[in-house]
């Protein structure tokens, strides 16, 4: 069981970034989808699962559980100071003010990315998991299976790039046809996240019909997932425990089972990290991603794993020290910032993710380029 030392420094830590989070309006900040991720991996783990003895994933032992419990207060310290420094203004404010414009160049861009991305689904139609689903097929996950060709790829437009172009343009359009490939390929989580970003930075928290109906919809979506189509008690019972697990549990377990692998002495050299914690965990071929601390620690180590760790989250800061003050009701450039917050929290620092990163902020300077080129051509004429 765990030391009750432990849990309460834990506890201390988590109350005063909890503290500062309130005080310092951090709610509004860009940072928010990173404390989400915070919340679920590190904070409802410890306190409400795991020591309450829930047991689902619970293939560790109470040893490793404490060890996570150390890393999780390690984490919150260390968000702690650095939210301290951002808030003292140790990280210099940077005028970087750009006055993101509705131009041809940008339209066509933008229309350009959005064809290719129709073409594709609509070449591969018959592949995507919800009409193999419909069809009576088993559910299969695009990113492990390979089932259509290039998928990763053009995923990658779809989720990232394509919301984009609606908060810098405002066309619903790119929006919607991202929802449809979401949905086509049963991609529950980016479903959540992207609602909860629109929830949090278009809408201010403020719950209204369209936000409830979105709610609605992903409930309704998750069960056609999960192949749930009989509504009853148990359906309804199944839709809460299911979903809270997935977005609760799932994730965090993830690092405590990379934890009491390399604990246990697991080697880990020349597999992939994730696919083999998927293995121990359900067995079979799968991945098991989570934050992107876990990999580190597994890859480098406990002390240069925090290391870099805390360098990333120091840039990560810094950079939402810039967005905060110079771009509170730029959307387009909030979602660039968290399409890699949600990268780097949800599906870790791979070489394989590399390209996501590369492509989300080559997206950010094609639009940025695109928009001096058409200020300086109106400047000529």
């Amino acid at each position: 069981m765990i030391m009750r030392a432990e849990l309460l420094i834990f506890n201390t830590v988590f109350s005063i970034l909890l503290y500062l989070f309130i005080k310092f309006k951090e709610y509004k900040s860009s940072l928010v989808p990173l404390y989400i991720f915070w919340l679920g991996t590190f904070y409802i783990q410890n306190i409400y699962y795991y020591y309450l003895n829930g047991q689902t994933y619970r293939i560790f032992s109470d040893k490793t559980l404490l060890i996570f419990i150390n890393i999780s207060t390690l984490v919150f310290m260390n968000a702690i100071i650095l939210l301290i420094l951002k808030k003292i203004k140790w990280f210099k404010h940077v005028k970087t003010r750009i006055k993101f414009r509705k131009t041809k160049l940008l339209s066509i861009y933008f229309n350009t990315i959005a064809f290719v991305i129709v073409i594709y689904a609509l070449i591969y139609i018959n592949k995507f998991p919800l009409i193999t689903l419909l069809k009576g097929s088993n559910n299969i996950r695009l990113d492990i299976s390979g089932a259509i060709p290039y998928y990763f790829t053009v995923s990658t437009f779809a989720y990232f790039i394509l919301p984009s172009f609606y908060f810098f343009s405002g066309k619903k359009r790119y929006l919607i046809l991202f929802f449809l490939f979401a949905v086509l390929s049963l991609h529950k989580g980016i479903l959540v996240y992207t609602i909860l970003f629109i929830w949090i930075n278009c809408f201010d928290y403020r719950l209204n019909k369209e936000m409830v109906m979105s709610g609605v919809l992903i409930a309704l979506f998750y069960l056609i997932a999960k192949d749930k189509l009989v509504f009853n008690i148990e359906t309804i019972k199944y839709l809460f425990e299911s979903s809270i697990r997935r977005f609760f549990i799932t994730q965090g377990s993830g690092f405590i089972v990379r934890l009491d692998m390399l604990e246990s002495g697991f080697k880990f050299v020349g597999k992939d990290i994730k696919r083999a914690v998927y293995d121990k965990i359900y067995g079979g071929a799968g991945g098991a991603p989570t934050y992107f601390l876990g990999n580190l620690i597994v890859s480098f180590g406990y002390i240069k794993g925090f290391i870099i760790h805390s360098s990333i989250l120091s840039l990560i800061y810094y950079i939402s020290s810039i967005i905060d003050y110079n771009y509170k009701k730029n959307n387009g450039v909030k979602w660039i910032f968290f399409s890699i917050i949600f990268i780097i929290g949800n599906t870790e620092i791979t070489l394989a993710n590399l390209p996501r990163v590369i492509a989300i902020i080559f997206n950010f300077f094609i639009i940025f380029i695109l928009n001096i080129n058409a200020k300086l051509l109106r400047r000529k004429n």
